[in-house]
């Protein structure tokens, strides 16, 4: 029981230092996506997955050998 203790208070300590770690702009994206509808989350999803795609390789200009 004494380690539970232990251990208990080691990943309280963690979870505070993680969340120090994060950056201003990233608690309030965090705090906007928590105040999001159900509906305007799935956009936001879809669009990150849309813009995470790596596209085929395909050069952008043409070159004429």
């Amino acid at each position: 029981m004494l380690d539970r203790a232990k251990l208990q208070d080691h990943y309280n300590a963690s979870d505070e230092f993680d969340y120090q770690a994060l950056t201003a702009l990233e608690l309030r994206l965090i705090t906007l996506y928590r105040r999001m509808s159900d509906a305007d989350r799935q956009r936001v999803i879809r669009m990150s997955e849309a813009l995470s795609e790596i596209p085929d390789a395909q050069p952008l200009v043409e070159t004429s050998a």
